[in-house]
């Protein structure tokens, strides 16, 4: 991040791109609400970390594409799960993981 910054480069900090822990996933990954939970904690040590030096953060990248039938029904994405039925409640976790990522990292929404 220093070496960034010393170049002159803003840097943009994605907290969540597709890579979950195996571990929550094993646990039932979007679907439960301690996957957001989880993220949440993970986003207080990175900001913990870096909140000095970004002020740009981007909390879940892609968000329409994972909680879609690509990921859920195709396999084409991640998770790479056959669980149509449980479509509302990821999102709802999904969403609710970028509310208290953003709250994490004091990033204000976008106009």
């Amino acid at each position: 991040m220093d070496t960034l910054l010393a170049d002159g480069i803003r840097p943009f900090v994605t907290l969540y791109h597709w890579d979950l822990p195996q571990a929550l996933q094993d646990g039932g990954g979007w679907p439960e609400r301690a996957t957001a939970e989880a993220l949440a904690d993970y986003a207080a040590v990175v900001a913990a970390h870096l909140g000095d030096r970004v002020t740009d953060w981007n909390t879940v990248n892609e968000p329409l594409c994972m909680t879609s039938a690509w990921g859920w029904c195709t396999w084409t994405t991640p998770p790479s799960a056959r669980a149509v039925k449980a479509s509302g409640l990821r999102y709802a976790e999904l969403i609710r993981a970028h509310q208290r990522l953003a709250h994490t990292t004091g990033t204000a929404p976008v106009a």
